[in-house]
């Protein structure tokens, strides 16, 4: 329980600062802030389901969106992944698990292994961060 506490502490300061990041997502001073409507905002203009908002050598971070009934058509990762449901319900398969997922959950996909979310029945709006390359 305390790992959650702390992975949504995270999450939320991550919300709660105030500037954007540069264009190519790399921090302007060592640090950097978001807004989560900016960022929504930011992803539905770009037309994609998933905008990467920070990219520095050890994590990168994205908003990701699928609409009620969308086919989430990912395939696995070369890095670690973390999933946070900010909005929407759904379902979520992975490794032969299958799961019911809404706004709180929290989702660890280990490099390599395949995902994806299906049975959307509300849109669903994703926090995402992934670790570093493997190799």
């Amino acid at each position: 329980m305390r790992y959650v506490v702390v992975i949504v502490t995270i999450v939320c300061l991550a919300f709660t600062v105030c500037s954007l990041a540069s264009q190519d997502g790399e921090p302007k001073k060592g640090w950097d802030a978001f807004e989560w409507s900016k960022l929504l905002q930011q992803q539905e203009e770009s037309g994609r389901a998933y905008l990467r908002f920070l990219k520095v050598p050890t994590l990168n971070c994205g908003v990701y969106a699928l609409r009620k009934g969308e086919t989430d058509g990912q395939i696995p990762h070369r890095q670690d992944e973390m999933y946070y449901v900010v909005e929407g319900q759904g379902r979520f398969t992975v490794g032969g698990a299958d799961l019911e997922v809404k706004p709180g959950s929290i989702l660890y996909v280990k490099a390599g292994v395949e995902h994806r979310f299906y049975d959307i029945t509300e849109d669903v709006k994703l926090l995402v961060f992934f670790s570093a390359a493997a190799g």
